[in-house]
C-alpha cells in the first residue's frame, strides 16, 4: 500500500468538516451554531468580491466571519498548517512587543496586517467547503471582476483621477494605470492575477458555467495588464507556468516557454507604454537596490526579531541608510521607506529571520494538503501551487505579504483551492 493510500484511509480534515456539516443539519435554525454558520458563510461570500475594492470591506467581512466561526465552532484546529500559522502569529507579536518595550518605536502595533490576514485562509476553507456558497460567490465575483476591468479600461484610456468614486478624469494621467475600484495599482495587479487563476480553476472544476468563467478569466487578465504593475505581470507568469508544470515532468519545458512568453510580452508592452519607467527598472535604477541593501543592514543588526514591525522598520531605515550608503540620496528622508519592497525581505527586516521560516512553513504545510489531494482533485494542487508561486514571484519586488488586500486575496483563494471538489474531467488541466 502506498503512502498516499495510507493517508487517504486515515481521518482527514475533510472528514472533520463533513461531520461538522452533518451535525449542523440536525440542529434547528434558531440554534447559535447554525446562526454562526450563516454568518461565517455570509462574511466570506461578501469578502471575496469586496477584495476588488480595498481593505475596509474585507476587514469588516473577516470580523463577521470570525464571529460566526466562534459561534459555529467548526473543527478549525484540525485544518492544515494552523500550528505554523499560530507560531508565526506568536513570533510577530513577540517582535512587536520587544520593539515597544525598547521605547524606540512609538506605535509598535500599527500596521501589523501580517498578524491577522492569514485568518482569512481558514475562514475561506470552512465557508467554501459548502459548495453552493462557493458557486454563488464565484458567480458574483466574475461580475465584479468584469466591472473592475471595464472601469480600469476607462481610467487607462480617459485618464486616472485623484478623487471620486470611479476616478475617471480626462485631465488625469492617461495610459499609466488602471486601478478599477482599488486605490493603488499595486493592489489591483496581484489581486486580479489571483482571480484569473481562480477563474481558470473554477472552469475546470465546473463551479462556474464556461461562459462566466471565461469572461471572468479574460477580464481579470485584462485588469492585470491595465494595472501596469510589473510585479503582477511576473506573478501571473509564474502562476501560469506553475499550473502547466504541475501536470508532470514532461510539461516543465512548456511551463518555461509559457513563463518566457508572458514575461517577455509584459516587458515589451511596458517598454512601449512607459519606456522611461521600464528602462529604469531594467537597469536597477528604480530605488529598490538601495532599499534592499538598507533592509539587509537592518536584518544583520536584528536577525531574530527584526525592527519590530512596519513602524520600527521606518524608524530605523533612515539612520541605517546613512550608515550604509552615505553618498546616496535618500528619497524617504521624511519618514523612512514604508517596507523593503520584497515580501520575504520585509518580513525578515520587520520581524526577524525566524518569522520568514515560519511564514514559508505555513504556506508549504497548506500546499502539502493540496498535494495530498492531487489524485482526486488535480486542479486543487494546480491552483494551490499556481497561487503560491504567483505570490512569491510578485513579492520579489513588492511587499504584498504586508499589504492587507493582496494578502487577503492570496489566503482566501488558497483556502478555496484546498477545498475544491473532485475533478469532473481529470484528463484536462486547469490551463486547458
Amino acid at each position: 500500500m502506498s503512502a498516499d493510500q495510507t493517508l487517504r484511509l486515515q481521518p482527514s480534515f475533510e472528514d472533520d468538516l463533513l461531520t461538522f456539516h452533518e451535525a449542523l443539519a440536525k440542529l434547528p435554525l434558531s440554534h447559535p451554531r447554525v446562526l454562526g454558520w450563516w454568518l461565517l458563510r455570509l462574511g466570506m461570500a461578501v469578502m471575496l468580491p469586496f477584495l476588488c475594492t480595498g481593505p475596509a470591506g474585507p476587514n469588516i467581512c473577516l470580523g463577521i466571519a470570525a464571529f460566526g466561526c466562534a459561534l459555529a465552532r467548526p473543527p478549525i484546529f484540525h485544518l492544515p498548517g494552523l500550528s505554523w500559522a499560530l507560531a508565526f502569529y506568536a513570533w510577530v507579536g513577540i517582535s512587536a512587543i520587544c520593539s515597544g518595550i525598547s521605547g524606540f518605536v512609538p506605535h509598535p502595533m500599527r500596521g501589523l496586517g501580517l498578524a491577522y490576514t492569514w485568518v482569512a485562509l481558514y475562514m475561506s476553507m470552512i465557508a467554501f467547503s459548502h459548495q453552493p456558497t462557493l458557486r454563488i460567490t464565484l458567480r458574483i465575483l466574475s461580475i465584479v471582476v468584469i466591472a473592475s476591468a471595464m472601469l480600469a479600461l476607462a481610467q487607462f484610456i480617459i485618464g486616472l483621477g485623484e478623487r471620486g468614486p470611479l476616478r475617471i478624469d480626462p485631465h488625469g494621467k492617461r495610459f499609466e494605470h488602471g486601478v478599477g475600484f482599488m486605490a493603488l495599482h499595486l493592489s489591483q495587479g496581484p489581486v486580479m492575477a489571483y482571480f484569473m487563476l481562480l477563474m481558470m480553476a473554477a472552469k475546470q472544476s465546473a463551479l462556474l458555467p464556461a461562459g462566466s468563467a471565461i469572461s471572468g478569466m479574460l477580464a481579470a487578465g485584462a485588469a492585470v495588464f491595465l494595472s501596469t504593475a510589473r510585479m503582477a505581470y511576473l506573478g501571473l507568469a509564474a502562476g501560469l507556468a506553475a499550473a502547466v508544470a504541475s501536470r508532470g515532468r514532461i510539461y516543465f519545458m512548456r511551463a518555461l516557454i509559457a513563463f518566457l512568453i508572458v514575461a517577455g510580452s509584459a516587458v515589451a508592452i511596458l517598454s512601449y507604454w512607459q519606456p522611461l519607467r521600464t528602462a529604469r527598472a531594467l537597469h536597477g535604477d528604480d530605488g529598490r537596490w538601495i532599499i534592499w541593501r538598507t533592509s539587509l543592514a537592518i536584518i544583520r543588526a536584528h536577525p531574530l526579531i527584526g525592527a519590530g514591525g512596519p513602524e520600527g522598520y521606518k524608524a530605523e531605515y533612515n539612520w541605517r541608510f546613512s550608515a550604509e550608503m552615505p553618498a546616496e540620496k535618500n528619497e524617504f528622508i521624511l519618514g523612512g521607506a514604508p517596507h523593503a519592497h520584497n515580501s520575504l525581505l520585509s518580513i525578515a527586516a520587520e520581524h526577524g529571520l525566524p518569522a520568514v521560516v515560519l511564514y514559508l512553513g505555513f504556506i508549504i504545510s497548506v500546499l502539502m494538503a493540496c498535494f495530498r489531494r492531487r489524485h482526486e482533485s488535480a486542479v486543487c494542487w494546480r491552483l494551490g501551487l499556481a497561487l503560491s508561486l504567483a505570490c512569491l514571484a510578485a513579492g520579489m519586488f513588492e511587499n504584498i505579504a504586508g499589504h492587507s488586500v493582496p494578502a487577503y486575496a492570496f489566503f482566501v483563494t488558497l483556502g478555496i483551492a484546498v477545498m475544491l471538489p473532485k475533478d469532473v474531467r481529470t484528463n484536462h488541466s486547469m490551463t486547458a
